[in-house]
Formats: C-alpha cells, structure tokens, sequence
C-alpha cells in the first residue's frame, strides 16, 4: 500500500532531498548573446588624389564587442559607369587593422572616386553599414 506509515516517511525524505539539491545546484547559465554588429572606429584612405600606377590604401580600425570582425567589405564608386572596385579588407595582425588596397589602373575611370558604402559582419552574422549619405565625400589621409 502506498500510504504506510513506512513508505510515507521514504517517500517524504526523498522529495525533500530532491528540493535541497535542486536549490542548491547551480543554475543553467548561457554564454553571452551577440547582438552587436561591429564599430567603425576610424577610416583612412591613403591619398586624396592619385594617377594611373599609384596604389591607394584603405585602412579601418573595427571592432566588435563579443564573437569578433568576420569581414571589413568597401565598395569604391568610380566616377562614370560602373567600373567600381570592391576590396575585402583582410586583418593585418601587427597593427590589429583591416586592411586591403587597389592599383589606379589604365583605363580606370578619372576623376572623383568615393566610397560608396562600408560593410562589416561580426562572427554572429550581425551586419552594420555605412553609405555615402551617412559618410559624405570623404576627406582622404595624405600619406
């Protein structure tokens, strides 16, 4: 029978014991959630004017607060047409920044080059751009 005095008193002793561990046992924790896409901190374009031959640097200083940069991507809008160049700026791991560069090639297209947008994606797969409009034209660095 379920109710004996004998098997009430395990019964009560068991549930009790199972009460105190489960006080007692630590909680489920999970890891941290990344939900924030990568910062730009900085931006430079090494020269503000540039002729066919003449190689043109980008650097950017990213980062991002947890699962770290996947990738740096620049669209570089050539003046006419659609001749643009998109570079996959790549971790340079002396200088902790991302980097890539383009040769001013022959029949590149003259005049005002811009960047048209900046992309970044952390390991999370959280993405942050910049476009034109919220860059402006942008100022170069002289090296």
């Amino acid at each position: 029978m379920l109710f004996e005095k004998g098997k009430i008193q395990w019964v009560l002793v068991l549930a009790i014991l199972a009460l105190m561990i489960s006080l007692g046992a630590p909680g489920v924790n999970y890891a941290a959630s990344d939900v924030t896409p990568p910062t730009l901190n900085e931006l430079t374009v090494s020269k503000q004017e540039a002729t066919v031959g003449d190689e043109v640097k980008i650097t950017a200083d990213v980062s991002d607060d947890l699962s770290g940069v996947e990738s740096v991507t620049v669209k570089y809008k050539a003046p006419i047409g659609t001749a643009n160049k998109y570079m996959n700026l790549r971790l340079n791991t002396e200088t902790g920044k991302y980097e890539s560069s383009f040769e001013i090639g022959e029949y590149d297209a003259s005049g005002n080059w811009g960047i048209d947008y900046i992309l970044m994606r952390d390991k999370q797969d959280n993405t942050y751009s910049y476009h034109h409009s919220e860059t402006g034209p942008y100022q170069g660095e002289n090296s």
